[in-house]
């Protein structure tokens, strides 16, 4: 997803949004591979959790960091109530030029009562958004 008032721009750096739950099963890292050769950008990996210390040591993160060892990943950690304000701060402060993220499927109780955070991010994302499925 484009957003219309972003113009081209060469893709420097790539924000992937990632809950760093169930990593192997779940992230198309291929796909994600693909698009960092294509575009030789900088990776930054950004979980905005309630408990940074725990998602930190988590195996998740040192899965994505095993499975992308070879782009470098900058991991990132936040806080904050609100997921789309999370990320919008950090791609204008890190001048991020796309973000990645990986939809995954909700049951049904989940879908009623849980935010859809891509839904969210493609309403309101200033820079170009790609989802990958697995």
């Amino acid at each position: 997803i484009v957003p219309t008032e972003a113009g081209y721009k060469h893709i420097g750096k790539i924000l992937l949004l990632s809950d760093l739950k169930d990593i192997e099963q779940t992230s198309p890292v291929d796909a994600i591979k693909n698009v960092l050769d294509v575009t030789k950008a900088e990776l930054y990996i950004l979980n905005v959790t309630n408990n940074i210390d725990k998602a930190a040591e988590s195996e998740g993160k040192q899965q994505l960091e095993s499975l992308l060892a070879n782009y470098t990943p900058s991991f990132h950690f936040m806080t904050n109530s609100d997921f789309g304000a999370a990320v919008d701060s950090f791609v204008k402060d890190r001048e991020i030029d796309m973000v990645i993220v990986v939809p995954k499927k909700q049951g049904i109780f989940e879908s009623i009562f849980s935010v859809n955070h891509t839904k969210t991010l493609a309403f309101h994302s200033k820079v170009p958004l790609m989802a990958i499925k697995h």
